[in-house]
């Protein structure tokens, strides 16, 4: 919520004197309830899908929701995209608000130990990258494999690091299809790795990297420069977004563009590290 309305939605609290109350049923009948049903869903993710490239598609993910509701966006996504070996982990699969299968029951993706046991499954089972959302299916984690080599030590990423990656893979994409313009513009805030600038002024896009901490800063700097100009936005607490069908993080188009760079670098022997 932005200013204005940010002190307009306190002051409108702070008037009311009683609040009313209505049966779930009357609300239906009213029509002040409205329900949304699976046309939402698919709709999400042809928006998503929308920032697919072509390329290799060789790649085994394990995902884990951490007991949130992200299956229900990111699994559809990887697969519409083509990742057809995608799997799900199970003691994580069951959305639950106690969090019972993940360390200290806090289901943070910037906590690598929230990853230890889908990383732990995929050294046993060859798998390429394990992604992880947080309950809200807004922020992504990730680990892989140091190197290709089997045994390798695996290594969760910051988010400072898988936002260098995905501004990169972004941006390359955008070049290699010759979409690259000079008005393209990534956004991040002042808190984020300095290395975000870098990228985009090797890549010669504008770079807006001086905004307040919070995504909703970024929300807003999308209208702000048009959306027509904005590429990419990054946050250094594992929030990312390209695209424009929402104005906040999206961990499903995060975990699109992840998905992509991996595999393309599985197809010339690298890991994303």
């Amino acid at each position: 919520m932005l200013p204005p309305h940010d002190k307009g939605i306190i002051q409108r609290v702070m008037q009311a004197n009683e609040i009313e109350r209505v049966s779930f049923e009357d609300g239906v009948q009213r029509g002040r309830v409205v329900f949304m049903e699976d046309e939402i869903d698919t709709a999400f993710v042809e928006a998503v899908l929308k920032q697919a490239t072509r390329g290799v598609r060789d790649l085994s993910v394990i995902y884990t929701p951490l007991h949130g509701v992200g299956a229900t966006a990111v699994l559809p996504v990887l697969q519409g995209a083509g990742f057809q070996n995608v799997r799900l982990f199970g003691p994580q699969a069951d959305p639950d608000g106690d969090f019972p299968n993940v360390p200290g029951h806090v289901a943070n993706p910037e906590n690598p130990a929230v990853m230890t046991g889908a990383i732990d499954e995929a050294r046993s089972q060859f798998d390429d990258v394990v992604m992880a959302s947080d309950p809200d299916c807004d922020r992504l984690g990730a680990a892989a494999a140091i190197d290709g080599v089997s045994g390798s030590e695996w290594k969760a990423f910051t988010g400072n690091q898988l936002g260098a990656l995905l501004t990169d893979w972004v941006l390359k994409k955008r070049r290699d299809q010759e979409k690259l313009r000079s008005a393209d513009t990534v956004v991040t805030t002042l808190v984020t790795s300095g290395l975000i600038r870098c990228i985009g002024e090797k890549y010669g896009v504008n770079v807006i990297d001086w905004l307040q901490v919070g995504f909703k800063w970024i929300g807003r700097t999308i209208d702000d420069i048009g959306a027509e100009n904005f590429v990419f936005g990054c946050e250094e607490s594992h929030g990312y977004l390209a695209g424009t069908h929402v104005r906040d993080k999206d961990a499903s188009v995060a975990a699109l563009l992840l998905a992509e760079l991996a595999a393309d670098l599985k197809s010339h022997g690298k890991t994303l590290h």
